[in-house]
């Protein structure tokens, strides 16, 4: 996103989960989910969700995928591991201090 002030372009970053809360703010669809910043806060998000989850690195970076920061679980206890490996870990130059946990969806390839 970007913005104009005195006629200057300014670049506006945003975490990926701060994207997704102003899509939703306009009535977008957006997967279920919530940011977490502990492995036991990403377990509880997961068991609230209720079925498998991704669970991303919010970093201000592309290729997390590769770079491991993103983890797919099936169950809470998996969710809390994987947020166990991101939490802390450094990635592209990010430490990373919070990951989203959504639900995660079937996409058609």
């Amino acid at each position: 996103m970007e913005s104009r002030i005195n006629g200057a372009v300014q670049m506006v970053s945003l975490y990926e989960y701060q994207g997704k809360e102003l899509l939703k703010s306009v009535g977008v669809p957006i997967p279920e989910g919530a940011v977490a910043s502990t492995p036991k806060q990403a377990r509880e998000i997961a068991e609230k969700i209720g079925k498998p989850v991704v669970i991303k690195a919010q970093i201000w970076a592309t290729g997390r995928f590769k770079a491991g920061g993103i983890k797919f679980a099936n169950t809470p206890d998996e969710a809390e591991a994987a947020a166990k490996e991101i939490l802390g870990s450094e990635i592209k130059g990010f430490i990373v201090d919070k990951v989203l946990v959504e639900e995660k969806l079937d996409i058609e390839k």
